[in-house]
């Protein structure tokens, strides 16, 4: 039916929309700040670090975020079952992500020269501060799964804007204290939009 392709497109330009916008504040802003003030062999050092915790990420909390989408589509006129589940579903992704984030955290200095050479020990502090903001992503995965699947694809579009606004506003003061001051930067972001996601 024509209404059912309205809503279809509707749907389908609200995600990219969503989709643009998570990564012009999780990817493109930080490069930009990197790139721009502290060059090319820095940028190297982040995306090092932002890669393994990113598929730390992807690996464990990824098909949690993913089921969920489905899941609270189906429960969300049975708001008591569908709070058991985002309780069960952050839960789970709590007591397994946070373990092993924060142990790849503590043996960076062995598993990043282990891993990558010696010439990326500087990703180390990096990737360690990184870490303790990346303890939010499997929440804030599944917080978003459930807004799309409630239609509420204007909420994660403003999350995401706000992340922007406040990314270029921490960033710049981070990057003036290097590498490190950026990823400061990133995971002062990440806990400063916890408030937001969570209502």
């Amino acid at each position: 039916q024509r209404q059912e392709l309205v809503d279809v497109l509707r749907f389908a330009s609200r995600r990219v929309e969503n989709n643009g916008l998570t990564y012009i504040s999780q990817n493109a802003l930080p490069r930009l700040f990197i790139g721009q003030w502290l060059g090319t062999e820095a940028l190297g050092l982040f995306a090092v670090a932002r890669r393994l915790l990113d598929q730390l990420h992807n690996i464990l909390s990824g098909p949690v975020a993913a089921v969920a989408f489905p899941a609270a589509a189906q429960l969300q006129h049975d708001r008591e079952r569908l709070a058991r589940l985002i309780e069960t579903s952050v839960r789970l992704t709590t007591w397994v992500f946070w373990p092993v984030v924060l142990g790849v955290a503590m043996v960076a200095p062995v598993l990043v020269p282990l891993a990558f050479g010696d010439g990326w020990a500087g990703a180390i502090p990096v990737l360690q501060i990184l870490a303790l903001g990346t303890l939010r992503a499997p929440v804030s995965s599944f917080n978003t799964a459930v807004l799309v699947a409630f239609g509420r694809m204007g909420s994660v579009s403003f999350i995401s804007v706000l992340s922007i606004v406040l990314g270029a506003a921490f960033l710049s003061v981070g990057v003036q204290y290097g590498l490190v001051g950026v990823a400061a930067a990133l995971s002062l972001r990440q806990w400063a939009l916890w408030p937001v996601g969570a209502m």
